[in-house]
């Protein structure tokens, strides 16, 4: 069998969209400090578990929105 002959396979899990696969994102919080380089309050970020993926970096095909899957070359029909 030659790998034409294989149907297409999909992933079943995909980096996580809203964090990179990261796992975790940035929140801006009030409180930062005063930049006197740039004239004004500079937010402070503290980082975050991604609520999307629950901090794992991953997340199911059916967690994927029809945007998302077409940017990832994938079609509806071929998903389901």
């Amino acid at each position: 069998m030659t790998n034409t002959d294989q149907p297409l396979q999909i992933p079943l899990e995909f980096d996580c969209p809203d964090c990179d696969g990261e796992g975790h994102v940035y929140e801006e919080v009030a409180g930062g400090c005063f930049s006197v380089a740039f004239g004004n309050w500079l937010p402070d970020e503290r980082k975050v578990c991604c609520e999307r993926c629950d901090g794992r970096g991953r997340v199911d095909l059916d967690d994927l929105t029809e945007e998302e899957l077409e940017e990832r070359g994938i079609e509806m029909d071929e998903a389901s």
